[in-house]
């Protein structure tokens, strides 16, 4: 005689009933977090947006660029500052620059500069040091120790092609006493609108990930991969992730099917579509079809179970949007605001709750804000 399913749960032990309520309702797939907005600027449009505990009290404040000026907000908006002004920057990064224990400032466009973190960060000078300005159309900029000899370096493109490194992505060797040496990473290869880029270790060596936009740029809409092969120093080894992508912009590298290899979540910024390239096979999947100009990207355990989620902002379709890695390298969408665009996303905890939240630049929304997760 069969049993029905309901006869078979019926006979289960009180322990078991309860693993297995729990496994049917982690298969269904309920995960949801609730969100809070926090709007911390409005009036005119801002392309890039970072939160960094600069005090160091555990809490972080913000520093936003609109109309040629820097701002340093906390992150209530009840503090407000400019820390720079007649600068250009697009992208930022942060990093102790200097070694003297503070997170100092980084952003590039025209010219990759850094400011000095100041002792009172509301009250006294955030001093511009410039690292290059060899560099002509920087649109992302990363910090990292590129050789490991405790002075944090410098990441930067130029897309344009003009100036002394047309077509690159350099690493500027920090010297101390702000002196910088220049290393080109993509050698005039990174042609076509270079976007964003990611450093990372990939089988012992270092790597970098990048997309690139085409358009009225030759030979974009692409995803690359470099390798160093010889030797950080000398121009890496590039290899097509993935090509005929309109609108290729950002990219973030992760285990995200947990099989051990590294694979490749890309964003076509100025297209459509969010989509997984396999690390294991350069097979891919859509992850979202449907978002227009998903220009930012960042990727996170959102929801603390352990694997990497993804979070964006179409500009086009207005919509901020978290994607639940539900493992075997599919995601699903959770929509968390519309009516909001963005150029930039960052995914930190910003109010040192131990839970990441999200900042948003919004450069079409013409606002700064960020979204609370709540316990």
């Amino acid at each position: 005689m069969k049993l029905s399913l309901v006869n078979v749960f019926s006979k289960l032990g009180p322990i078991m009933k309860v693993l297995t309520l729990i496994t049917f309702l982690l298969s269904l797939n309920l995960y949801s977090i609730e969100w809070v907005a926090n709007e911390v600027y409005k009036g005119k449009p801002s392309t890039t947006a970072i939160a960094i505990d600069f005090d160091k009290d555990g809490k972080c404040e913000i520093v936003y660029y609109s109309a040629q000026k820097l701002y340093l907000v906390s992150n209530d908006g009840k503090q407000r500052r400019t820390i720079a002004e007649k600068v250009k920057f697009i992208h930022s990064a942060a990093g102790d620059m200097d070694g003297d224990g503070d997170i100092d400032y980084v952003g590039g466009l025209i010219g990759v500069g850094w400011l000095e973190c100041p002792k009172d960060i509301w009250k006294d000078e955030w001093k511009l040091h410039w690292v290059s300005q060899e560099l002509n159309g920087t649109h992302a900029v990363e910090t990292i120790d590129m050789d490991n000899d405790g002075k944090m370096d410098v990441v930067a493109n130029s897309f344009n092609p003009l100036g002394k490194y047309p077509h690159s992505i350099c690493w500027f060797k920090n010297l101390g006493d702000g002196k910088w040496e220049t290393y080109p990473i993509a050698n005039k290869d990174a042609i076509g609108g270079s976007h964003y880029f990611k450093i990372f270790d990939l089988d012992g060596k270092k790597a970098m990930c990048a997309g690139a936009k085409g358009g009225k740029f030759p030979n974009g809409n692409y995803y690359a991969l470099y390798k160093a092969e010889d030797s950080i120093y000398k121009p890496w080894k590039k290899s097509l992730l993935l090509s005929n992508q309109e609108g290729a912009t950002n990219i973030f590298p992760a285990d995200y099917d947990k099989d051990g290899k590294i694979d490749y979540a890309v964003a076509n910024g100025h297209g459509i579509g969010v989509k997984l390239i396999s690390g294991k096979d350069k097979s891919v999947s859509v992850i979202d079809p449907k978002m227009e100009c998903p220009h930012c990207l960042d990727a996170g355990d959102l929801d603390g179970d352990g694997d990497i989620d993804l979070v964006t902002c179409g500009y086009q379709s207005k919509e901020v949007a978290w994607y639940e890695n539900i493992g075997s390298g599919k995601f699903k969408k959770h929509s968390i605001k519309t009516d909001q665009a963005a150029y930039d996303i960052r995914l930190i905890d910003i109010d040192g709750d131990g839970l990441k939240d999200i900042l948003v630049a919004g450069q079409r929304s013409n606002n700064v804000i960020w979204f609370k997760q709540k316990k």
